[in-house]
């Protein structure tokens, strides 16, 4: 899904973001980075990259300002630069039709998933069942019909002033390893979702 017309979206909703530009020109990024101590690194699409024969994927990286001086000038494909949020733990919101799952993910527990949880260490990553506030179960609602969609998994930051900062949705997100740490019932949700559209 379009990662910049989601984020437009959701500041249209109303959702709280993280400071962003989208930009391949080194003036704009540095004038963006030295405006904050950390920011972080994202790519449009995710992407993978292969060192000592290994392949890694390329998540969230955290960088400084110096970093940004490093890139090229030859204005490469645009990357994402955002505002670096300390969090308290991060969410995962899957939506179903009109059930609503949200999993605490205990990312700060983790040295090495506290920056990005999809770096993996779920023996130190604890994941429980939280409720959303009313106002971001709303929000979330008009997303939805907005991109008129029935399924979606939503990331969110909860930063450390308890404020739920939206991060993107994906329309075809994973959600089993959820269910299996949470106890949520999402596969249920699916099985009755797919019943009811047969009607």
């Amino acid at each position: 899904m379009n990662k910049y017309r989601q984020m437009a979206l959701a500041q249209e909703i109303g959702f709280k973001m993280p400071k962003t530009i989208v930009n391949n020109n080194k003036k704009d990024l540095l004038n963006f980075a030295k405006l904050r101590e950390d920011i972080i690194l994202k790519l449009a699409h995710q992407d993978a990259f292969k060192k000592n024969n290994k392949v890694y994927g390329f998540y969230t990286y955290r960088l400084k300002t110096d970093d940004v001086f490093a890139f090229k000038d030859n204005k490469e494909n645009p990357i994402i630069l955002q505002e670096y949020i300390d969090k308290k733990y991060e969410v995962r919101y899957t939506i179903v039709g009109n059930e609503h799952f949200a999993c605490k993910i205990d990312s700060q527990k983790s040295q090495i998933a506290n920056e990005d949880w999809r770096r993996y260490d779920l023996a130190k990553t604890p994941h429980s069942i939280t409720n959303p506030p009313l106002h971001i179960k709303s929000k979330v609602k008009k997303m939805m019909k907005n991109l008129n969609i029935e399924f979606g998994a939503l990331d969110f930051i909860i930063n450390l002033k308890n404020e739920w900062i939206f991060l993107e949705i994906n329309c075809s997100g994973q959600w089993l390893w959820i269910e299996d740490l949470s106890g949520l019932d999402i596969s249920g949700a699916i099985a009755r979702w797919c019943n009811n559209t047969k009607h």
